[in-house]
């Protein structure tokens, strides 16, 4: 799971975790395996990962079914 904000500090980030995302899907991992968030409108601060959290959650704890 990937999130990554565009704002600020946080923009530093997005073409590294924008190429890291692409390698994964291009080595194989599916859609159901790998998920990413981009939100140009957040910065690298835990209210931004307070708004995507749950889904984080939601997407690590269906793969311990």
């Amino acid at each position: 799971f990937f999130f990554v904000g565009g704002k600020d500090f946080e923009s530093l980030f997005v073409l590294r975790t924008t190429d890291m995302y692409r390698y994964l899907k291009n080595r194989g991992f599916k859609e159901d395996q790998i998920a990413f968030i981009f939100d140009s409108t957040k910065n690298h601060h835990e209210s931004a990962w307070n708004q995507y959290a749950p889904n984080a959650f939601k997407f690590w704890l269906k793969k311990t079914k």
